[in-house]
């Protein structure tokens, strides 16, 4: 019998880019200020990305910089995850 309150894990491919940056930074076991330290990218952006709060950040090419150097510095493909920015914020 399952428990239909009990999490199921999401394929990698189906999480959003904000979460799924998350998870991998967090399983690295690095902070946001590490991460910003280490691509330049401002806490604000970073966490603008992580939140999906698109909004948030600069013109898409700027915001698509920053999402390739936070997913590169996670050893993901940077220009995979900035396709993915483009088709989730629109």
């Amino acid at each position: 019998m399952t428990d239909l309150h009990s999490p199921v894990a999401e394929p990698e491919a189906q999480r959003s880019l904000g979460n799924r940056l998350r998870l991998l930074r967090e399983e690295q076991g690095l902070s946001l200020d590490d991460v910003s330290r280490a691509t330049r990218v401002s806490l604000g952006n970073l966490r603008a990305i992580e939140a999906e709060t698109y909004d948030r950040l600069p013109a898409d090419s700027f915001a698509k910089g920053m999402v390739a150097l936070y997913a590169t510095h996670l050893g993901q493909d940077g220009s995979q995850a900035a396709a993915q920015f483009l088709e989730e914020r629109y």
